[in-house]
């Protein structure tokens, strides 16, 4: 299986520009706004203090194959999450990147915004509970990690403004980890277009 991933990954085509390392997969490259908003997936009950929706069922990510960061797989997604009592709402990126060891944390996500290059730090940067007899060393290893930042609703708009005049640039953002192994990733604008008008229209289920 590892060999197979490493032919893979060493014949997978460069790329090139600000997105450099990075393949927009076809799922991507297609979606719509409505179909991130058809297949926004909901969590909301009244056992709970927050709603959740989130747009990971939208598509797949495999957001290329990055030889130089030994990277498998990459699937970012993002979610509101709705105050059930306020109304209040927050929007984060979550990221679900699979990669051939060691083991990585990553301690800051870089991006940009209209008045330049943007740093925040993880809220969240949990590992996938994979088995590997020595995670901290091994190369043999394929490890799994969950991410997630806070992205403003502001930017998130601005994104999501791009669907209708500029739909193929996607936001670019970046896991910086603490030895150099950063993963790049990216969001389209009709992930962020359909998030919005979901949240937008969305009632929280009966109290």
């Amino acid at each position: 299986m590892l060999r197979a991933i490493l032919l893979a990954l060493a014949a997978a085509p460069a790329t090139t520009g600000a997105n450099a390392s990075v393949a927009i997969s076809p799922d991507m490259q297609s979606l719509t706004a409505d179909k991130v908003y058809s297949k926004i997936l909901v969590k909301d009950d009244n056992l709970e203090f927050v709603a959740t929706l989130s747009t990971e069922k939208a598509h797949r990510g495999r957001v290329g194959w990055h030889w130089t960061g030994n990277v498998v797989d990459s699937d970012p997604s993002l979610r509101a999450v709705i105050d059930r009592a306020t109304g209040k709402i927050r929007y984060e990126v979550h990221h679900k990147v699979r990669y051939i060891g060691p083991e990585r944390t990553f301690e800051a996500v870089h991006f940009q915004t209209a008045g330049g290059l943007a740093r925040t730090a993880p809220t969240l940067n949990a590992n996938g509970g994979d088995y590997c007899a020595n995670p901290e060393l091994s190369t043999d290893c394929i490890l799994s990690k969950l991410v997630a930042f806070p992205i403003e609703e502001s930017l998130l708009r601005e994104i999501a403004a791009r669907y209708d005049t500029d739909a193929g640039r996607p936001f670019a953002f970046r896991l910086k980890e603490r030895a150099g192994r950063d993963v790049t990733a990216l969001i389209m604008p009709a992930e962020a277009a359909g998030l919005l008008r979901k949240t937008g229209s969305y009632a929280l289920a009966a109290q």
